[in-house]
């Protein structure tokens, strides 16, 4: 079980990691059943729940090309993420933190049939979910049930939000992760943009500054996923 770190000032610049659809390297993957899945997890304080049911292995998945080669990043349904054998090893070399797991996953399927099978290996990768959370009030934040306030999770969706702020004191130092209020976002430092910048990995991904993210996302690829994401939730949360 990962150990809490202590909380930390944040210091520097923070993004949302976003998916971008139909880029040169685009790709998805989907989960092959039948699969094994473990409970959602819920918050300590309301009971909540405030992600989807852990993937577990062995882990079986569906290749989908959108773009015209493999990169290396792929992203699923819900909270799982894949990457390429090369960034996680890199991720480790670099100190980074934030990424646990790091379990294979088989491929067994690869589509459209005109695309060539990935040369690289993946790995399935577990996202922190740090003690870091949202301050609904500087962030504009407006949730969908307001009266099911909760003071760890939020309690219920996002309806509205104008950036993105945290509470002080509260990061704990991971360089990617979920923080509490802020359901199927995955928030990175500046370290984790540079690391993947400076290394040339292939990445279907936007670095939205947290100070200027705002929800809903109109007129941008992402608000695609947002309606995906919240239909793998209601779905996959039971």
């Amino acid at each position: 079980m990962r150990t809490q770190a202590e909380p930390k000032q944040l210091s520097m610049s923070l993004y949302v990691l976003e998916h971008v659809l139909f880029t040169d390297h685009d790709a998805e993957f989907s989960v092959e059943e039948p699969a094994i899945r473990g409970k959602a997890p819920r918050c300590d304080l309301c009971g909540e729940v405030v992600g989807m049911l852990f993937w577990l292995p062995p882990r079986r998945a569906a290749f989908r090309l959108e773009g015209r080669r493999w990169g290396d990043i792929v992203y699923g349904p819900g909270d799982s993420l894949i990457v390429s054998a090369r960034l996680a090893v890199a991720f480790r070399k670099a100190g980074l933190s934030g990424l646990s797991g790091f379990e294979p996953v088989e491929i067994v399927k690869v589509s459209p049939r005109t695309a060539v099978s990935p040369v690289s290996e993946y790995v399935h990768v577990d996202i922190a979910r740090s003690s870091a959370s949202v301050d609904d009030t500087a962030s504009g934040l407006v949730r969908c049930r307001p009266e099911r306030r909760c003071l760890k999770c939020g309690g219920s969706s996002v309806r509205r939000l104008d950036r993105v702020v945290l509470r002080d004191g509260t990061w704990s130092g991971e360089d990617i992760f979920f923080a509490w209020g802020l359901p199927g976002r995955w928030l990175v430092t500046e370290r984790f943009r540079a690391f993947c910048t400076s290394q040339g990995f292939l990445i279907n991904s936007e670095f939205v500054d947290a100070a200027k993210y705002v929800c809903p996302r109109p007129n941008s690829a992402a608000s695609a996923v947002d309606t995906r994401r919240a239909s793998d939730r209601r779905n996959n949360t039971n």
